[in-house]
């Protein structure tokens, strides 16, 4: 799953939908927004919480059963979880769904799919807030990139939107995190599961969902 690209060697392009300009399109050219830091991880847990969906990624202690030595808190917004991530990952394109396709690069390299990791224990966490995400598969080897394109930015760009909505030429990316096949399945798995049960339990998201559709 990647963003789409610019050409325009800008980072990060806003622009309104054609014909809607209620909704906002946001390209992001992910060769040109690397993440300012990175880290591996060994254990994720995804749930909802009352800032939005709190996504933990931690490094499992060597001696420590369910603690995590070092761990990343990010915080994602309910309608950029549903609209973006969840669609994302579920989206048809010729070779599968992203989805489908970690699943099977899962099988291929042997790792299989991961039931249940439980809950962790967090020695220390550093948090972040994000509202897209690039996600990238090569064999065995998985990345996730979380950016944040804050309120005041993206309302700045709004302005900008009628002369091509080019904005923040020195747009970063927050954070990479590094993990395996089978790690970025259990992700997805526990992501796709709970965008269902936030557009259940809010018919309003489920209609923005929609509405975001191309």
């Amino acid at each position: 799953m990647r963003p789409k690209e610019s050409a325009t060697g800008t980072a990060i392009v806003v622009k309104t939908a054609p014909g809607r300009p209620d909704l906002v399109q946001v390209s992001i050219d992910a060769a040109l927004a690397p993440p300012e830091r990175a880290m591996f991880a060994d254990h994720v847990q995804v749930e909802n919480v009352r800032d939005g969906v709190r996504m933990l990624f931690g490094k499992l202690h060597p001696t420590k059963p369910n603690l995590c030595s070092a761990a990343v808190e990010v915080s994602f917004p309910p309608r950029s979880f549903v609209s973006h991530l969840c669609r994302s990952v579920e989206a048809s394109r010729p070779e599968g769904s992203f989805h489908e396709v970690v699943e099977k690069a899962a099988k291929r390299f042997g790792y299989g799919r991961i039931d249940s990791l439980g809950r962790a224990e967090f020695d220390r966490v550093q948090a972040f807030r994000s509202n897209f995400v690039y996600m990238a598969l090569h064999d065995d080897d998985a990345a996730i990139d979380f950016f944040h394109l804050d309120a005041a930015t993206m309302q700045l760009a709004l302005q900008g939107a009628a002369q091509g909505g080019h904005i923040a030429p020195d747009f970063r990316g927050i954070l990479r995190i590094v993990v395996s096949p089978a790690l970025l399945l259990y992700f997805l798995d526990a992501c796709v599961h709970l965008g269902q049960e936030l557009k259940t339990a809010n018919p309003e998201l489920a209609d923005l969902d929609e509405a975001s559709a191309p």
